[in-house]
């Protein structure tokens, strides 16, 4: 067995996971100034968008499903030594983001007499604002899948620039409110993706369209791809609709406080998610080299960096709810509930960190449908309990409830990802898995 890595390998953990932990914030930062912009519009405006937040999960999985595909897609037809296919591919999935919102418009609609008119009237419209944003996505992804993860990150960078900037001017300066959203959403989506059309065609991936059977087709990579790696966006939708199901009959600051709970945990668990991607592609390349001893040490080293930040966030999180809350908003009974709602389930947040950063290692390894399991079942236990503390007691019993499940899956959770990654990376087990996928 070889030994385990040197200081500079061992430090490569955490330099492979820069960029991607980068971008992973910066799409994670977007709908934190989104909202930190509405919560100076007004109080009952922050209301609407917290109501709007499970939806905004929803669409953030269709946009996530789709530019994962064009990634895998691009990667794909580059490989194969076709870089003319990128364009055709990138037209259908379009084509079947077009459907998807055709579908989700109908919905919309549909919902109409049912919402509150400001809702109503958010939720269409960003929806018809989705095309924008998944045109934009789809040649950002398409520029990761060809190794420009630089170009990338800087349009997505400047994406939440123009977006944020587009709803201070017009949302505020201009009083446009909740209306500057989707105009935000569609001038964002379309400045990203006429500039990584640029960048694509330069690089001579949108020059010709080559005919004849495609290396990858559209649907299977979506279905087989796509939309398992939406999969935790799509988890976050119903939990989130939970959430604001179980707090809606304590009032429109309790919805707001638990819908700005949930996008600023998002924000929190993004190095999580970036973090462990990496840590997985090191440990399969070290496992492909038939080196576990390697494998085991990136596990090792790499969970401990991520306890080390969840721990300092976790300490940060003790007194930094109310600053957080009136960063916020300036609706002294938003920031009330808000702060509130970070001093009790706030300091969790570094826990849960742990874990999905542990887990996302084990998924990695090929256990995803095991993680997923895992995530079905311990929402389905929170949600319930949460559903019945609150039947007869205040609302702060679910925060509680949210605060103690985190700190047990930590406790429970993280040993169990070890275990897990420890069993993955024996010789034997790699053998079987190997012996079992040929």
């Amino acid at each position: 067995m070889s030994a385990l890595f040197s200081r500079a390998e061992r430090d490569s953990v955490a330099r492979s996971g820069i960029t991607l932990t980068v971008q992973n914030l910066l799409l994670s930062s977007a709908p934190i100034l989104t909202v930190a912009l509405v919560g100076r519009m007004s109080g009952d405006s922050l209301h609407v968008r917290g109501l709007y937040q499970p939806a905004a999960f929803a669409l953030l999985a269709v946009i996530i499903g789709l530019g994962t595909s064009a990634q895998v897609a691009t990667a794909r037809a580059l490989g194969a030594g076709k870089p003319s296919q990128v364009r055709g591919f990138l037209v259908r999935l379009f084509g079947l983001g077009s459907a998807v919102t055709a579908v989700l418009v109908g919905g919309c609609v549909f919902l109409t007499s049912v919402l509150d008119p400001p809702l109503a009237f958010l939720l269409l419209s960003m929806v018809l604002a989705l095309p924008f944003a998944i045109a934009g996505e789809l040649v950002s992804a398409a520029l990761r899948g060809a190794g420009a993860v630089g170009a990338s990150t800087a349009l997505t960078a400047g994406h939440v620039l123009v977006n944020t900037g587009t709803v201070g001017a017009l949302g505020l300066t201009a009083g446009l409110g909740l209306a500057a959203l989707p105009i935000a959403t569609v001038i964002a989506g379309g400045a990203e993706f006429v500039l990584g059309a640029v960048l694509l065609y330069r690089r001579g991936l949108l020059n010709q369209n080559q005919a004849g059977d495609p290396v990858t087709r559209v649907l299977p990579v979506f279905l087989g791809i796509g939309l398992p790696t939406a999969g935790v966006s799509i988890l976050l939708f119903l939990v989130t609709l939970a959430l604001v199901s179980i707090a809606t009959p304590f009032g429109p600051y309790a919805v707001t406080a638990v819908a700005l709970g949930t996008v600023l945990e998002g924000l929190a668990l993004a190095p999580a998610f970036g973090y462990g991607i990496t840590m997985g592609t090191l440990m399969n390349r070290a496992l492909e080299a038939g080196d576990g001893d390697r494998a085991r040490s990136v596990f090792r080293r790499g969970t401990t960096q991520a306890a080390i930040g969840y721990g300092l966030l976790t300490l940060l999180m003790l007194v930094a709810g109310p600053p957080i809350a009136a960063l916020l908003t300036t609706d002294t009974a938003s920031r009330t509930a808000v702060a509130e709602y970070l001093d009790i389930v706030g300091p969790a947040f570094g826990a849960t960190g742990i874990v999905v950063t542990a887990f996302t290692v084990v998924q990695q390894l090929g256990f995803g449908v095991f993680t997923l399991l895992l995530n079905v079942g311990y929402f389905a236990a929170v949600l319930t309990i949460g559903t019945v503390v609150t039947a007869n007691g205040p609302l702060e019993f679910l925060y509680w409830t949210l605060s103690l499940a985190a700190a047990t899956s930590a406790v429970t959770g993280f040993p169990l990802a070890c275990w897990i990654s420890t069993r993955a990376t024996r010789p034997t087990s790699r053998a079987v898995n190997r012996k079992t996928t040929t």
